[in-house]
């Protein structure tokens, strides 16, 4: 179909959507480059009788009725607040969109999306407790303008708990949820009124919904992935109440059963228990293995003990992967995000400061071997701790780090600016806000010629949207600039940053990922004494990623002053 478009796809462009009208007469399709968050909507009429229409500048889109089809825009601060109609059948040229709606509040994201049979509107919000969600239904012949008194409540999450996503069919409801921090599916039963339980999977891992396109089917499709299980398809009758596994997609010549996932928790400075995930080979023994700690601790956003490639060249290096569920993300429901934002951030590096002493005090690992990796806000979690306690880490990686939070948070054209003030706070307005984020921001809190242990990598992209290459390499420039017996020309450790181009914050070229990937797993392994490649090698070393390494990859490694800016 996409050749029938003539729609020849330029480097690093990719279909991030394909939808078939309703009526199985158009196709559209968005196209967007790597290094943008939108791009070209397409429409072709699969008949042929008119050509193919492009809409520059869409985020996203769904079909509507008769031909028309809605899509939403990024406005300069990166968010999607308006929601536009066009109508190629009712001779709508490519300039002639209609704005249809308008978010005026600046902290609103929009989205569009259609229901499965047109009527009735099944809605998550928090209308009765700003930190818990709770699911309602509107019938779509209620009198506008609705009130919430209009909806009917169909589930409510207990204060653990935290509604992730809901799968809509004529007879039931399926429940996606986080239960104490554990993966859950509920299903309510319209009928009956009656709930029910998803039985019969086992183990740690991450839940989501399959494909589920018949709205009048009884079956429910989900799927699950573990850190040694990309893929596990299920089908679940909901009448019947049984499971059965469609099929696995596992890593080729991974010796799975060789590896265990555990659950643990840490005591935090404040008593509250914090969640940790161990990954590991069973062999492995409280005898100081490397280990590498990764947490996130923002925006609500849970860290998954889901399949991720890069672990597996570590894992079969006898590390230790440990999954900090800090506060600031939503493992243990809205309240565990709450307690880690803004005025409270505090919580969150507090929290990942105790996880690594735990690791160290249980025998897991020792200091010359402790390693940590974050992404973005991740990043600045890791960042910040590392301020605090130079002697704490061994080796970190910093991906895409946001280091220079008080400078963006202060930019009225930034794209944080507006729309994060309650993540982080308003400094513009608050000086209390200013004061705090000004005590714990990386850039801000870097010491003088402290006793760092720590070798570092830093990697991002020269057209990231979200977090400025600038923040980054000044961040460089003054941690060599105050230790510079530590990352000076003659220091004793590295500070490694390595900026590609051609994609934004989050990098989707497959290839471009093995090859960080692989510096990545150089680098820890270097760092953390294993050597080149590592020791304990197993024989299965062949047989997953990361069992060589590249020219490019030893070259990177090995020249502790290179700031790299390189061009495929």
């Amino acid at each position: 179909i996409l050749l029938n478009t003539r729609y020849v796809l330029k480097r690093n462009e990719t279909v991030k959507k394909l939808l078939i009208s309703p009526d199985h007469s158009l196709l559209a399709y968005l196209v967007v480059h790597s290094a943008k968050e939108q791009g070209t909507l397409c429409i072709r009429d699969l008949s042929g009788r008119w050509e193919t229409v492009r809409i520059q500048n869409v985020f996203n889109m769904t079909w509507g009725e008769n031909g028309a089809i809605y899509f939403t825009r990024l406005d300069a601060t990166l968010r999607a607040s308006k929601v536009f109609r066009f109508d190629r059948s009712a001779g709508d040229s490519a300039d002639k969109e209609e704005l249809i709606y308008e978010a005026l509040e600046d902290s609103a994201f929009l989205d569009v999306g259609r229901t499965k049979d047109g009527t009735d509107f099944y809605i998550l919000n928090n209308s009765n407790n700003p930190t818990s969600l709770r699911l309602s239904c509107l019938p779509d012949s209620t009198p506008l303008p609705a009130t919430w008194a209009d909806t009917t409540e169909i589930f409510g999450a207990a204060e653990d708990e935290k509604i992730e996503e809901v799968e809509l069919f004529e007879d039931y409801a399926a429940v996606f949820l986080k239960e104490a921090g554990v993966g859950e599916v509920k299903v309510y039963q319209f009928a009956s009124g009656n709930w029910g339980r998803v039985r019969g999977w086992v183990g740690v891992g991450c839940l989501s919904v399959g494909e589920n396109r018949d709205y009048k089917s009884d079956v429910l499709r989900f799927e699950k992935s573990d850190p040694f299980t990309m893929s596990t398809q299920y089908e679940w009758d909901m009448r019947r109440k049984e499971l059965r596994t469609v099929w696995e997609q596992r890593p080729v010549g991974f010796p799975q059963d060789d590896f265990v996932t555990e659950c643990n928790e840490v005591a935090g400075w404040d008593g509250v228990r914090i969640p940790v995930t161990l990954i590991r080979a069973k062999t492995v023994k409280l005898d100081g293995s490397p280990v590498l700690l990764h947490a996130y601790g923002a925006y609500g956003v849970a860290v998954e003990a889901s399949f991720r490639l890069e672990f597996l060249p570590l894992l079969r290096r006898r590390f230790v992967i440990a999954l900090a569920h800090v506060r600031g993300g939503s493992e243990l429901g809205r309240n565990w995000y709450e307690d880690g934002k803004a005025m409270k951030k505090e919580n969150s590096f507090r929290d990942f400061e105790a996880v690594a002493e735990w690791m160290i005090g249980e025998g897991y690992c020792t200091k010359e071997r402790m390693g940590a990796v974050g992404f973005s806000a991740g990043g600045m979690l890791l960042a910040t701790v590392l301020n605090r306690r130079p002697d704490l880490f061994r080796a970190i990686i910093l991906r895409a780090p946001f280091l220079d939070p008080l400078t963006a948070m202060l930019n009225p054209s930034s794209s944080l600016s507006i729309v994060e003030r309650s993540e982080w706070g308003d400094p513009i307005s608050s000086p209390s806000a200013y004061d705090y984020i000004s005590n714990y921001a990386p850039y801000d809190t870097i010491p003088h010629n402290a006793p760092f242990n720590t070798s570092i990598l830093i990697t991002m992209s020269a057209d990231d949207q979200r977090v400025s290459v600038l923040a980054v390499l000044k961040w460089v420039a003054r941690m060599r600039e105050r230790n510079r017996e530590i990352y000076g020309m003659d220091g004793g450790r590295k500070l490694l940053c390595k900026i590609g181009e051609g994609y934004g914050h989050w990098e989707g070229d497959p290839g471009r990922r093995l090859e960080g990937m692989a510096l990545e797993c150089a680098f820890l392994c270097r760092e953390l004494g294993l050597g080149e490649f590592g020791e304990h090698e197993q024989s299965y070393q062949h047989s997953v990623p990361g069992g060589a390494l590249s020219k490019h990859t030893e070259n990177m490694i090995g020249d502790k002053h290179n700031v790299a800016r390189r061009r495929e």
